[in-house]
């Protein structure tokens, strides 16, 4: 965030306006504005990874008291769970901490977030398991946002406890960069690749590493039009000339085997003909203006993709990089498609005709259920961006078997209003706090 969008908010609290002080109420009532300092009981030993530099662990607990630092193991879906909900909610309470500092002026908001940011850097080794390297992402893309806000807005007073900001840098480049330019993205090039992406350009920007930044917004610029398919595309989506056949299954569109990889990639490879190997063709697939690569996955997912590249556009805008605009008809399609079906959502998050899945997803099983649905898009963001920032019309998308009437002709603006304002807040895996801060702020 810049400064000038920090005070604007704080005007608009200072003014009893909505929908920023429902938001900043939920914000101080929420557990994470008083979390404190982890103690790491919930982590594993570093020191109890069984294989010398493998993803291997023994049971037993961590603590501040033990020698060699603390780590996360995050099973595929967090299963197992060790350490890796804390991760999360310590990233978000340090985060709510420098916001309620910053919109307060009350020091012990700052002092706590302080204390977690110290106990990181003095104990935390790193993400482990199959889920490390999101973990590792998402710890990045958070909480780093707090520390950046602590470390230019609070200055201690004598006998205060001091950011140990050495220390911290320290932890970011071992414990998260390390682990961020040392896994193969290329594996995973969902929403996987988009935090990798953004948590590059965040922790680039905190250490000052012009490089690592650099890295961070060439993979963004790779990961996004691969990942939102528009019209102009042609008949098929674009693809990442650099994945290793091993795990994507495709290479291009050349064969017909490819093609079917790849119809089979953007359907999440449900379709029966998808679960042979090698993958059979699944028929045609009528790809959308719009969609991303998990959008037959489901909308949950696909949101995360989606809140990845707003939140690296976002803090690239602030250090002079226009990726809004590079990419202005991709991702503002796809954040019209994702709010316009979140908008009518009925059980199914797919477009439908006469109660069947149509178009892309069509011949798809499981679409009556998704396994992830939080809002974690950053609509509040991106309609800053556009809509406040640039002067851009927000339009509606046509989507078969989908509303195209809303308020002002305005799906994001409807989207905000009836999902966003004025009630509880989802705060999502990247997406946190961000009506109250990014709601027509200009900046």
């Amino acid at each position: 965030m810049s400064i000038d969008q920090l005070r604007a908010t704080k005007a608009r609290l200072h003014e009893g306006a909505q929908p920023w002080t429902a938001t900043f109420e939920q914000m101080r009532a929420s557990d994470y504005a008083t979390r404190p300092a982890p103690e790491f009981t919930e982590f594993a030993s570093a020191r109890l990874r069984a294989e010398p530099g493998g993803d291997g662990y023994l049971e037993g607990n961590c603590s501040t008291t033990l020698p060699g630092g603390c780590v996360s193991y995050c099973g595929a879906y967090a299963v197992p769970d060790i350490g890796c909900s804390e991760i999360e909610a310590d990233a978000r309470a340090v985060y709510t901490q420098a916001l309620l500092w910053y919109y307060t002026g009350e020091r012990a908001y700052a002092k706590r977030s302080i204390g977690i940011l110290n106990a990181y850097a003095a104990h935390f080794e790193g993400s482990l398991g199959s889920n490390g390297p999101l973990t590792t992402a998402w710890l990045t893309e958070v909480m780093l946002r707090g520390a950046e806000l602590i470390r230019y807005t609070y200055v201690p007073e004598p006998g205060e406890v001091v950011f140990n900001v050495g220390a911290f840098d320290r932890m970011v480049r071992e414990a998260l960069v390390d682990r961020l330019i040392s896994f193969d993205w290329y594996t995973v090039p969902n929403n996987w690749m988009g935090s990798a992406a953004d948590a590059m350009i965040s922790a680039g920007v905190f250490l000052d590493d012009r490089a690592l930044y650099d890295r961070g917004v060439a993979l963004w610029r790779e990961f996004v039009p691969n990942y939102i398919y528009v019209s102009s595309d042609g008949p098929y989506p674009r693809f990442l000339s650099a994945s290793p056949v091993h795990k994507i299954g495709y290479v291009g569109t050349g064969t017909p085997q490819e093609r079917a990889n790849l119809r089979c990639l953007w359907l999440s490879s449900k379709a029966p003909e998808c679960k042979s190997s090698p993958m059979s063709d699944p028929g045609e697939v009528r790809f959308q203006h719009g969609q991303t690569m998990e959008s037959c996955r489901d909308i949950g997912h696909s949101s995360l993709g989606l809140a990845t590249i707003i939140s690296a556009a976002e803090t690239a805008y602030l250090q002079g990089d226009d990726l809004y605009g590079e990419q202005q008809e991709r991702i503002l399609a796809a954040v019209r498609y994702n709010s316009q079906i979140q908008l009518v959502y009925s059980g199914a998050l797919w477009p439908t005709r006469n109660g069947y899945p149509t178009d892309f997803c069509a011949n798809v099983p499981g679409l009556v259920r998704t396994g992830l649905t939080l809002s974690n898009t950053q609509v509040a963001v991106a309609y800053n961006a556009y809509a406040v920032r640039k002067d851009v019309a927000i339009t509606t998308l046509s989507i078969s078997g989908y509303s195209d009437v809303y308020p002002r002709n305005d799906p994001l603006a409807a989207y905000i209003s009836e999902r966003l304002s004025d009630r509880e807040v989802d705060l999502g895996h990247i997406d946190v706090w961000s009506v109250l801060t990014h709601h027509l702020a200009g900046g």
